[in-house]
């Protein structure tokens, strides 16, 4: 597919598509030149460089056509390609994204440190592969409740830039961070806000992945309605988990369990997928009293997160939830109750705090800003600012992200209201 000229000017045409945000006609262009498949084995050197740099374009648009599958297949493809160039640093970083974006937790991280180690070999300056290494970092922490990891990485992409192409990777992982920060009100305005921002490029992957963490914000905000307006006639593998899980909001676990067993035995769903529709299933089979499919989703849920390395889909069960069902006997990967564990905040329990401080710390786990408490409490946003220093003092902590981190170790058995001063 790469010899020739008129493959050269196929790429370019490709490269413009994407660049005006016309994602769906890139695609079926890249599906065209797949069609004039050549064996690299057959290619010499200067031809398979040629052929890499192809396959990385279709790799990159395959990403923005939410096709991790086929993105995966290609930039594999590149990878053997462009192996010691500078293109090896920029396809590692893709497929650190592709598969972090699948759940593929293991793999993903592989692929990130191979790219960093192209990176700091050959170097890699400010592109949209460097965007996907840090973008595939930030969601690899969040899956195995890194919360730290995850807020210096997205703090390092700051806003996505007009041109950025991976915007809609870069706002899936800050909704997903939201949602593990328990700051969904934020966290959907910001993806709101941006996705109006690029307007007609909303296409493809956006609409794929933002959708879905678009629901789950709303379901966060006890949104229900609106979150299923978000899913209205969805049947693809990755909002299964969301649709199942507006369907528990609704009080019909049956329907829940019945999503769970149809997309859980799809073999085009991702991994990540699976391990939460075998969550959702399990909490949905337990609501329901049905105690044998609640085993068989606990078990599958076992498996895929040992398969994974992935911890957050465990964090969608409230921690009653959890003592109940780690009484069938399976072992869950981690106190999944909780935030991942801080030294720092290992006493929580023992931690007094003033009424005001603890209605700070509610403020923040529900996604207020330092202006809207200093509002809801009559008081100035100085005030507020003095009483959030003073909170995160006794937490030992040093950020928002952090405080709310602590607020969810301390949900079971934590600071009663009896013991504020």
């Amino acid at each position: 597919m790469c010899t020739g000229r008129g493959h050269a000017d196929l790429i370019v045409r490709v490269m413009g598509l994407r660049a005006c945000g016309y994602i769906t006609a890139a695609t079926q262009l890249c599906d065209v030149a797949l069609t004039d498949h050549a064996l690299l084995t057959a290619l010499d050197v200067v031809t398979c460089r040629t052929c890499a740099f192809h396959y990385l374009h279709i790799g990159i648009t395959y990403l923005l056509a939410d096709r991790h599958d086929d993105a995966i297949s290609i930039l594999r493809l590149a990878v053997g390609a462009g192996a010691d160039t500078t293109l090896e640093g920029h396809v590692t970083g893709l497929l650190a994204l592709a598969h972090a974006v699948r759940g593929d937790t293991a793999d993903a991280g592989s692929w990130i440190d191979r790219a960093r180690r192209c990176a700091s070999s050959v170097g890699i300056g400010q592109t949209c592969e460097r965007t996907a290494v840090v973008v595939a970092t930030a969601l690899v922490a969040l899956d195995t409740l890194d919360i730290k990891g995850a807020e210096v990485a997205l703090a390092e992409l700051g806003a996505p830039h007009e041109d950025e192409e991976l915007w809609a990777h870069i706002l899936y992982a800050k909704g997903k961070y939201a949602l593990l920060t328990s700051v969904p009100g934020d966290g959907l305005r910001h993806v709101e806000m941006q996705m109006r921002r690029f307007g007609p490029r909303c296409q493809g992957v956006s609409n794929g992945l933002l959708s879905v963490v678009r629901a789950d914000l709303e379901l966060a905000l006890g949104r229900v309605d609106q979150a299923s307006r978000l899913m209205a006639g969805a049947i693809d593998c990755r909002s299964a988990p969301v649709r199942a899980r507006i369907l528990v909001s609704e009080a019909d676990p049956a329907g829940a369990v019945a999503v769970a067993e149809h997309y859980g035995n799809d073999p085009n769903c991702a991994p990540g997928t699976l391990l939460e529709l075998a969550v959702v299933g399990a909490a949905a089979a337990h609501s329901a009293g049905w105690e044998v499919a609640t085993d068989r989703f606990l078990a599958r849920a076992g498996v895929l997160a040992r398969q994974t390395g992935m911890v957050r889909p465990f964090t969608v069960l409230v921690p009653q939830l959890i003592d109940a069902l780690a009484a069938h006997g399976v072992e869950f990967p981690t106190d999944v109750g909780y935030a991942p564990a801080d030294s720092t905040t290992e006493c929580c329990h023992d931690i007094r705090l003033t009424r005001r401080e603890h209605q700070v710390l509610d403020a923040l786990v529900a996604g207020g800003t330092t202006s809207t408490i200093a509002k809801a409490q009559f008081v100035s946003v100085n005030t507020v600012k003095s009483q959030m220093r003073s909170l995160y003092r006794k937490l030992g902590v040093h950020s928002r992200a952090e405080a709310i981190a602590a607020a969810h170790r301390m949900t079971v058995g934590w600071v009663s209201r009896e013991r504020y001063r």
